[in-house]
């Protein structure tokens, strides 16, 4: 194992900070006031335009570390690609775009250089090599390592791959282009892929790169994801010489790093053998794929351009991804995924950020970034919509999965999205019916072996609250190199923050419809919106991928609001630069004082409660609780005796018999159906969900369902009991996971749909 001696990071440092105060306080019995030190964002600056045209739409942007260059894709007089913009002069230069003869300063220099569909550029920190996934063949006289001339194999036309581009030179130039998939060795001779579906943008094939985070400072080291069952590495049997005709028997999606520098390429994603994984160590893999819809088409992920989730930290060293097939990889995981036995799924059903140290050579490890903390990735319901699963990958949400994990420049400040709640708060996602959304967290990792990662949740979806205002999704998430920053987006506005920030922006007036831009200060403990308006109203549009410079204090990002600068009349995504402007005074000094005494009013001795029946069959109880204690629930309903003969009782009754009708004829017996309990530590709003045993499935998806008489309990010390009957009917009217895939693809606006 590598050994090195490192400073304290930020978040160690503010940990420590954090306890140290705590403890003094708490010793002293004294409150700490809040320091109202802060950062603020001046006017966004349009980059995606020149002095005479605005482009028509431009999104993806990746800052150098220097500061002075963007990176980002787009079309401008109508020929896409991927452009390079110079903040100080200005200047916007085409990386790999479509040619058009008719416009050669924007266009690529012939057809054979032809990149229209080129996205999802990252940027070394002196802005002069760019990397990008295209489908185009940008090395149409490479040479091979028999000295030969040739293009890309026949099997790899039309597939996804990564090149990079060195704006040192003429595009024309024979060295302008560098294909960055390639095998192992001299000659940077292309990976042969087994197959490449077609279809509109990037199908989930060949090579494809993320974008922003793939590519190191010094812009020699790149990470890609192999998606295409390929010749990656080739197996004992490959004894050709010429390893291109070699069997495509490297399993599909894996995780790869070219050195550019050393025309060697490294397998990420591996056993602790050096072996590939063989169902892929990387979303999504073989198990995973089959369930995702369009596998043919441009995947359903979200903001992310391509489907790739790698990312390397700036120094080279380091490389998180989303992997899958996670046993395989760390063999001290659990050999199952965790959660109720209905979710267990095949090996390579689960989706988990993974990390690795590459500059430890192949004997590195790779580590789990959430597992260890008890966090997994990825949550869902299982197949009936009702026990929440952990890790188990379902098609409803597989858009997320795609977003990368970010690193920081000495890769062991990791941050990262997860809808994994804490295990505390597991049965509150359950009892929301629905799959958890994203978080925000920070992962400090130890590069030692046996080594926890400390995770930091920046973010936290509260419990037992259902408003789109606290539960909205956040998505993208970029890092500044030193670690100190880290921003996101976000449709959210309620934040459940934990005890390392603090919200000092104003609160949208509206929720769950545009996304904003947020940034963590972990330094000053902040969190604040980003954008500012050249109106001082809300932005009227959502927000999207972001990129740091190397200093942390600029901050890109493409939106799609109109009103972010004056003038703006193209209704499409567009770039745009956020300063963190310097503070106007010093903060003020800390004031510690004695806490003031607290007088509640009591509140009056009243249990309250509702109850609705849900289409799953499942009822929601909400009850207004008017201290701590303890509440009990009991449904009760007038069903016939097992020994009973409904037909019998209908003609003596004169009448149809029916199981859900409550009454007290001869052969209906009252029976407890369904019951729960739940302990609050405060007077509060709760909710229970009550699901009828399995002995009265039958009844429940009846035409009728049941009809039932709830009995509600609420007792505490030093109080009398209080008693409340509310009648409900249990009811399935339509199959769970249908209505739960209906709700996810029809009932929330997504930050993507608009552009």
């Amino acid at each position: 194992m590598h050994a090195h001696s490192r400073a304290p990071s930020v978040l160690a440092h503010r940990a420590a900070a954090v306890a140290g105060v705590a403890a003094l306080l708490a010793g002293a019995g004294l409150l700490l006031r809040p320091v109202s030190a802060r950062a603020e964002f001046g006017p966004a600056s349009l980059l995606s335009a020149t002095t005479k045209l605005e482009f028509e739409q431009a999104e993806a942007p990746a800052l150098s570390g220097g500061g002075r260059y963007v990176a980002f894709q787009g079309s401008l007089g109508s020929i896409s690609g991927v452009w390079r913009r110079d903040l100080q002069t200005g200047v916007i230069e085409p990386v790999a775009t479509a040619y058009e003869p008719a416009d050669p300063a924007l266009s690529a220099p012939s057809a054979a250089l032809a990149a229209g569909d080129a996205a999802a550029p990252s940027i070394s920190e002196d802005g002069q090599y760019v990397i990008f996934t295209t489908t185009a063949d940008l090395e149409p006289e490479r040479v091979n390592g028999k000295g030969e001339h040739e293009g890309e194999p026949a099997a790899d036309i039309g597939c996804p791959e990564v090149y990079r581009r060195d704006m040192a030179l003429a595009a024309s130039e024979p060295d302008a282009y560098m294909l960055v998939s390639a095998l192992n060795g001299e000659g940077g001779e292309g990976i042969t892929f087994a197959s490449c579906p077609s279809g509109g943008g990037f199908a989930v094939a060949g090579a494809q790169a993320a974008p922003g985070v793939a590519i190191s400072e010094d812009g020699q080291q790149v990470a890609f994801t192999v998606l295409s069952e390929s010749n990656l590495a080739p197996g004992p049997g490959c004894t050709k010489p010429k390893l291109a005709e070699c069997k495509a028997e490297t399993p599909p999606s894996q995780v790869a790093v070219r050195d550019l520098e050393t025309d060697t390429t490294m397998l990420v994603s591996v056993t602790p053998e050096g072996k590939p994984t063989s169902g892929g160590g990387a979303f999504p893999s073989l198990e995973s794929e089959q369930h995702m819809h369009n596998t043919s088409e441009s995947p359903p992920i979200g903001g992310q351009i391509t489907g790739s989730s790698a990312a390397i930290s700036g120094n080279g060293t380091a490389v998180a991804w989303m992997g899958t097939d996670v046993p395989a990889q760390v063999p001290s995981s659990a050999p199952e995924i965790t959660g109720s036995d209905a979710c267990h799924g095949a090996p390579g059903s689960e989706a988990e950020p993974l990390w690795r140290r590459i500059a430890d050579g192949p004997g590195a490890v790779t580590q789990r970034l959430m597992g260890a903390a008890g966090l997994d990735l990825f949550y869902n319901l299982d197949q009936e919509g009702e026990v929440v699963c952990a890790g188990t990958f379902v098609d409803t949400v597989s858009w997320q999965l795609f977003i990368p994990p970010v690193l920081s420049k000495n890769g062991l400040t990791v941050a990262l999205l997860a809808n994994a709640p804490r295990p505390a708060t597991v049965a509150s996602a359950e009892l929301y019916g629905e799959t958890p959304t994203t978080d925000v967290y920070a992962v400090e990792v130890e590069d030692e072996p046996g080594s926890t990662p400390q995770v930091l949740p920046l973010t936290e979806t509260p419990d037992y609250d259902t408003t789109e205002a606290a539960r909205s999704f956040v998505d993208d998430v970029a890092i500044s190199p030193s670690g100190s920053r880290i921003a996101f987006e976000s449709a959210r506005t309620q934040f459940t923050l934990g005890s390392s920030l603090t919200l000092i922006s104003p609160s949208v007036p509206y929720a769950g419809v545009l996304y904003q831009t947020y940034e963590a200060n972990l330094e000053l403990g902040t969190l604040q919106r980003v954008t500012v308006t050249w109106d001082g109203a809300e932005p009227t549009g959502s927000a999207g991928l972001l990129s740091f410079s190397g200093d942390g204090r600029d901050l890109a990002f493409d939106s799609n609001a109109l009103n972010l600068f004056y003038g703006d009349a193209v209704d499409a995504s567009q770039v745009f630069l956020a300063e963190e402007l310097p503070a106007a005074e010093p903060p003020a000094s800390q004031q510690i004082g004695a806490e003031p005494p607290q007088s509640l009013p009591s509140p009056e001795w009243r249990l309250d409660a509702t109850a609705a029946p849900q289409p799953n069959g499942s009822v929601l109880v909400d009850a207004q609780l008017p201290s701590a204690g303890t509440l009990s629930v009991r449904a009760q309903a007038q069903l016939p005796d097992a020994e009973s003969k409904p037909r019998k009782l209908a003609a003596r009754n004169g009448r149809r018999a029916t199981r859900s009708h409550a009454s007290t004829d001869e052969g209906l017996t009252q029976r407890t159906i369904a019951q729960a309990s739940m302990r609050a530590t405060q007077a509060s709003r709760v909710r229970l969900r009550l699901r009828a045993g399995k002995a009265y499935s039958t009844d429940v998806t009846s035409k009728h369902g049941v009809y039932t008489i709830l009995h509600l309990s609420f007792s505490a010390p030093g109080h009398s009991m209080l008693n409340i009957e509310v009648p409900v009917t249990f009811h399935r009217t339509v199959h769970g996971r249908a209505a739960r895939v209906s709700r996810h693809l029809h009932g929330r606006t997504r930050k993507g749909a608009a552009r």
